[in-house]
């Protein structure tokens, strides 16, 4: 849509369901099902599938200039799935140093240089958390909340980082770290 009101069905190439996209510039990414990435590099007229597994739903997608990071749950284990490309979406790599694989990723945002991550739990004996990562590889878990929580959705708005999540909870930072 050019102007948020008419909106043009484009073909995808799949028929899984996509749960999220982001974009930087003309390079688009959604998304969803099956570990499923679809890339646009014209602003979203065309798309090719990037990826596509099993046993995992993409949740989140964050892109800059440099990589493509995506995140979800694994459908059998319930933990965290996380993967990048560094080549615009050619090659992923897994990214097997999260801290906690209990907590799923059900959001992705990049801004001010920080990956932040919004997480869920399937258990009722958990805490609320995001993980945070400078670089989209190397990530590090924050604690929200010692009480049962999720975080759903996660954005920049120009000054701060915005988590909200179940409980009715929102929880503000500045650097990503408090």
């Amino acid at each position: 849509s050019a102007d948020g009101m008419a909106w043009i069905e484009r073909e995808s190439g799949t028929d899984v369901g996509l749960n999220a996209v982001a974009f930087n510039d003309s390079l688009v990414v959604a998304v969803g099902l099956d570990t499923t990435v679809l890339l646009s590099t014209d602003h979203g007229e065309t798309w090719s599938i990037k990826y596509s597994g099993d046993r995992v739903s993409l949740r989140a997608v964050a892109v800059t200039a440099s990589q493509i990071v995506v995140g979800g749950m694994h459908l059998q284990t319930g933990d965290a799935v996380m993967m990048r490309s560094l080549d615009g979406g050619d090659s992923w790599a897994l990214i097997e140093s999260l801290p906690q694989r209990d907590h799923f990723v059900t959001d992705l945002v990049y801004a001010n240089g920080l990956f932040i991550a919004a997480t869920d739990v399937f258990s009722w004996l958990s805490d609320c958390r995001v993980l945070v990562s400078l670089d989209g590889e190397n990530w590090q878990s924050i604690v929200l909340r010692d009480e049962v929580a999720a975080s759903y959705a996660i954005l920049h708005d120009g000054e701060r980082f915005i988590a909200a999540g179940g409980e009715g909870t929102v929880f503000t930072t500045v650097d990503g770290f408090h």
